[in-house]
């Protein structure tokens, strides 16, 4: 229906990430059952579900973004419209830098999260594409200052799941006045700051229920960052 409003979610993990579980057809499954027009793989470090990803969506009729989730040295970035790794371990800005380079949205990623979440000092003092202002597995109180922040420094929005499981996929959108069609005018839209988020994220019994499921993965991991 003409202006009314499309929802997509910018940040899902399939079992191409270590902490993910669902495959890339699962989720585009997942998606369709949400009634998401578009929706972005964003694996850790990862783009090996695009091209499975792509098919399934493409046979489902959503728009697949392809992005990945970058570990840069202060935290994550998202890359969004990206179809190749952006090296992991560089400065936030080399980070930023570089997924522009490549023609793609630098998204903060869960801003304030422990241990993997850029600090305010990192986004105020890197020119984002976006901040992701509604995760789904960020606490509440994490997205509100997340929103807050945005609003500050006059930066576009995105909200995203950060599914690690099919269920989770549309807990948190990104809502579009129509919907573009292709990734490039995804990106431009987001540009423009046309798009805005919804979803709240975990309350505290979850967050700390989420935050055990972490620690025990970290410690499987021997300590080392996603």
């Amino acid at each position: 229906m003409e202006g009314a409003p499309f929802e997509a979610d910018f940040h899902i993990h399939t079992t191409r990430s270590s902490d993910g579980t669902a495959s890339p057809a699962e989720v585009v499954d997942a998606a369709a059952r949400a009634g998401l027009f578009a929706i972005a793989i964003t694996d850790h470090n990862s783009v090996g579900a695009h091209k499975e990803a792509r098919e399934a969506a493409r046979a489902r009729d959503i728009l697949l973004v392809p992005g990945v989730e970058v570990s840069s040295l202060e935290g994550h970035v998202l890359a969004l419209g990206v179809e190749e790794l952006v090296v992991r371990g560089l400065h936030v800005d080399e980070t930023v830098r570089r997924i522009e380079d490549l023609g793609g949205l630098a998204v903060a990623a869960h801003p304030g999260r422990v241990y993997t979440g850029l600090h305010d000092e990192d986004i105020r003092s890197v020119r984002f594409g976006a901040v992701e202002v509604a995760n789904g597995h960020s606490a509440v109180k994490l997205n509100r200052r997340a929103r807050a922040l945005a609003g500050d420094i006059h930066v576009p929005v995105t909200g995203g799941s950060d599914a690690h499981a099919a269920r989770e996929v549309g807990a948190c959108r990104t809502v579009f006045p129509t919907a573009p069609a292709n990734v490039e005018g995804v990106l431009e839209a987001i540009r423009k700051g046309e798009t805005r988020a919804v979803g709240e994220g975990k309350t505290p019994g979850d967050q700390l229920r989420l935050n055990a499921r972490m620690a025990a993965r970290w410690v499987a991991r021997g300590g080392r960052r996603m």
